[in-house]
């Protein structure tokens, strides 16, 4: 009768054994998930920073450029290097109407011109005017001012307004950037 004594209690130990080692592996997967998630929360949060950032560094780029002379001061849909579409100061119609038919034409050779990766769509407030012709914007096929923000297949969207003068009106060039 003690020998079955002493066999319940070293089966016990082992039992309570191995329910020690189940914790302690439990224990470790757990703490390995919290410093996945730890590791994932971090890099994630930077990662959207660093689009944002991009994003607002691209649109930026496209308005100074827009906003210049080009190159050559100028240039036409031949020769176009940086289509800039400032003449004295003012927005220049026929380097608007050179940068409208550019876009149509060629929106990836554009989307190069202007050292962006990202969609791009930009207007002014004042109504443009090509070839007599009212439009909405210039940028990528199938968007319009109206649409762009309510659109829900856009992941980011910046937006950067400049002011200058168009038609002999102080107007305000509005330029949409996203990916």
């Amino acid at each position: 009768m003690g020998r079955c004594i002493l066999i319940k209690m070293l089966i016990k130990n082992k039992k309570s054994q191995v329910w020690g080692l189940d914790l302690i592996i439990a224990s470790i997967i757990f703490m390995a998930g919290i410093i996945v998630f730890y590791l994932y929360a971090i890099n994630f949060s930077t990662e959207a920073e660093e689009s944002l950032d991009t994003l607002f560094n691209d649109g930026n780029f496209i308005s100074n450029v827009l906003l210049s002379e080009g190159v050559p001061a100028g240039w036409s849909g031949s020769n176009v290097s940086s289509p800039g579409l400032v003449s004295q100061s003012k927005i220049n119609e026929t380097k608007l109407e050179g940068f409208y038919s550019l876009v149509g034409s060629d929106y990836q050779k554009s989307k190069r011109m202007l050292n962006t990766k990202f969609d791009f769509y930009v207007y002014f407030t004042e109504k443009m005017s090509i070839n007599s012709s009212i439009i909405d914007g210039i940028g990528k096929s199938g968007v319009n001012r109206t649409n762009i923000l309510e659109s829900e297949s856009l992941q980011n969207i910046v937006k950067i307004e400049r002011f200058t003068i168009y038609n002999n009106k102080p107007t305000q060039l509005n330029v949409y950037v996203w990916n």
